[in-house]
């Protein structure tokens, strides 16, 4: 019995031990990381300075402090946060030692259509306080491109490329999957365009569903096409000519057809900088980081007013939410808490989302009404707000999108599948009892009858009468009219400015200017909700996500960004346990 003890207790110690180093292990990791990051306060300028703006990580609505999810590059994979770059931008503008700003966008640099307009017109406006912007690139994607098309000069490597060629949108269907294994995915929906649905029940689009397509994609082209014209002396037949013979795959016709202004290696391109800033060797050639400049303390805003900014950020789920999905308790609380402050003079509701839940939608969307009668707020649209994302945003008091936000899609439907077929396949098969006609339904193991169809049918169309009356009153509307421009159907920011869903296109410092001006205020601070956790709070809940987060990484990294997508969609179904109401976009959008 001693001995049994001895081992017992040694091994109680082992573990304990073991604990122990694995803390101060993940301590030292994780203090690395956070340091990596750049967390550290940055003196003032004191000399002509260049601020160098590198994208290689992507853009953001809003960048996580958990520093658990960048351990894997040891925090080089941290994207950069939008309202970060934008106020950088806007102060180095007035920054007497700022003299330029230098643009290097990475190889894979991720940025949505919305979130570059939105840095053009900031990088624009900076150019009319005399400064320069140079871009320099080994290649640019289509976004990076046309964000460095307000450059004075573009720059690319001898061996780059300028990849411009269009825009394409594309929908895996699952029609011929779902079959071969079983499942017969039932389909409730409202509105000829509602075609979230349609990848499981077709192989190729339905003829509503390529015509919003088409407009959708011609739309967001025009945007880009015009603006590349205007920034390179182009006319716009010129622009596409370039995109139709894909003339940015080989730098020297970039170059013959005014795409780009230079191609040289990175020593030309820092001899450009070298003559700009009148020094003569690299080594006197101040540049500043974003990140670093961004960490320069802002002189005090001496007021206690303050404009809140709400991310609504993700799909709508059905939890609590985080920083990658809106639930139900993370967007509630945020408006609550920010109503209550009564330093909060006005709301911005910083919509990303493509939409999900109903059931979500609607509770946020009751918040909003009581935060709107509280004090001013205002809707900011980023990449999309559709759907759901659109539901959450009608009551506003005014809409700001970009031109290529993509917004509207006002319309429900509901998936029931039924996998009988698969579980007979493999000798399962289900009976049971029930004392009323609709008790138990619907159900996974059989199709539904024409009864219970109807049933739930008449359910969708609830929910839809119930979605365009709420978008009717929010922006003073028909039911009618808005029925005409809802059926799901997905609208581009210019194209919904135009049918009423949007007030004013523009950004998300539009849409604060805007709700400063309404709430009467000269000086204000702007301060972020939902409040992020503390790193502690956060390291710990990342250690239970690893797993699901790792199984998204190996899809997205392996094979894809459309596996990712799937898996994310069959998970959907799978939680759902029967039919599940959502109020979504009909495809799921994947950046370059």
């Amino acid at each position: 019995m001693k001995s049994f003890f001895k081992i017992v207790f040694g091994s109680m110690v082992g573990f304990l031990l073991f604990a122990l180093l694995w803390m101060f292990i993940m301590l030292a990791v994780v203090g690395g990381v956070m340091a990596s990051l750049g967390d550290e306060t940055h003196p003032p300028l004191k000399e002509p300075t260049i601020l160098k703006v590198e994208l290689a990580t992507g853009v953001a609505e809003r960048v996580s402090n958990n520093p658990v999810n960048y351990l894997k590059s040891g925090g080089t994979n941290k994207p950069t946060d939008l309202n970060t770059l934008l106020k950088a931008i806007r102060r180095a503008k007035t920054d007497d030692q700022i003299q330029g700003i230098v643009f290097r966008p990475g190889l894979g640099t991720a940025i949505s259509a919305a979130n570059t307009e939105e840095l053009r017109t900031a990088l624009a406006d900076f150019k009319e306080s005399g400064k320069f912007i140079y871009a320099y690139a080994d290649i640019y994607a289509q976004n990076p491109y046309w964000l460095a098309t307000v450059a004075d000069t573009i720059a690319l490597q001898p061996e780059g490329s300028v990849d411009f060629r269009g825009i394409s949108m594309n929908i895996l269907f699952f029609k011929e999957l779902l079959h071969k294994i079983g499942v017969d995915m039932q389909i409730l929906r409202h509105g000829k365009f509602k075609s979230a649905v349609e990848p499981y029940i077709q192989n190729e689009m339905s003829p509503a569903n390529r015509e919003q397509y088409e407009r959708l994609a011609h739309s967001m082209w025009n945007r880009i096409a015009e603006d590349v014209a205007a920034g390179r002396n182009l006319s716009r037949a010129a622009v596409d000519e370039a995109a139709s013979e894909v003339y940015g795959m080989f730098p020297e016709q970039a170059l013959a057809h005014g795409m780009i202004d230079l191609v040289t290696p990175e020593a030309g391109f820092t001899a450009i900088l070298l003559d700009k800033m009148e020094v003569e060797k690299e080594d006197d050639l101040n540049m500043i980081s974003l990140a670093d400049y961004a960490a320069i303390p802002e002189p005090m805003v001496k007021t206690t007013d303050k404009i809140a900014v709400i991310y609504a950020n993700g799909e709508i789920g059905t939890g609590k939410g985080n920083e990658t999905e809106i639930g139900t308790e993370n967007i509630v609380k945020a408006l609550k808490e920010a109503a209550a402050d009564e330093k909060v003079k006005a709301i911005v509701l910083r919509v990303n989302s493509p939409g999900g839940s109903v059931l979500t939608s609607d509770i946020i969307y009751h918040e909003v009404l009581n935060a709107k009668a509280q004090k001013t707020l205002v809707a900011s649209f980023g990449s999309y707000a559709a759907s759901g994302g659109y539901y959450i945003s009608c009551a506003a008091d005014r809409i700001f999108a970009q031109p290529t936000t993509l917004t509207g899609s006002i319309g429900v439907f509901g998936m029931i599948p039924n996998v009988g077929k698969t579980m007979h396949r493999i000798g399962v098969h289900a009976d049971g009892v029930k004392t009323h006609p609709y008790a138990g339904s619907p159900s996974l193991m059989r199709a539904m009858t024409p009864a219970e169809r109807e049933l739930q049918q008449s359910g969708v169309e609830n929910i839809y009468a119930g979605f365009i009356a709420k978008v009717a009153k929010g922006r003073g509307m028909s039911t009618a009219a808005v029925d005409s421009i809802g059926q799901g159907r997905v609208w581009s920011g210019t194209d919904g400015l135009r049918v009423g869903l949007v007030d004013e296109l523009g950004g998300l410092e539009d849409a604060i200017a805007y709700a400063a001006d309404k709430a009467g205020l000269e000086k204000y601070k702007v301060t972020e909700y939902p409040k992020q956790k503390s790193t502690y709070e956060m390291v710990l809940e990342s250690l239970t996500e690893m797993r699901a987060d790792k199984v998204m990484r190996t899809l997205t990294e392996e094979v894809g960004p459309e596996a990712s997508l799937l898996y994310r969609t069959v998970n959907d179904v799978k939680k759902a346990n029967g039919m599940v109401v959502w109020a979504r976009m009909p495809y799921g959008l994947v950046t370059e």
